[in-house]
């Protein structure tokens, strides 16, 4: 009986792409003025980094649209908790 592997991989090429316009969109708006909110890459992982968890989810919102705009699988992408730094 024939089998096949599904595996969802991200184009790095077109994570950074997405990153980059995200970042562009977040100092663009409105609701973003005067904070420093950004989206970093690290290797493998994408860290964002706001003010407050609104600001977090309009910023994942954000990014996933890029993201799927540019043609990359969302669901390879794992959501870890936030986390506060300090």
């Amino acid at each position: 009986m024939p089998s096949f592997d599904i595996v969802s991989e991200i184009d790095h090429h077109e994570l950074t792409n997405a990153v980059d316009q995200s970042n562009r969109e977040i100092a663009n708006r409105y609701d973003f003025k005067g904070s420093d909110a950004r989206v970093q890459r690290e290797e493998d992982r994408l860290i964002l980094e706001a003010e407050n968890e609104f600001q977090l989810d309009q910023m994942q919102n954000i990014l996933f649209h890029k993201l799927a705009k540019r043609g990359s699988d969302i669901q390879a992408i794992a959501v870890d908790p936030l986390q506060a730094r300090g």
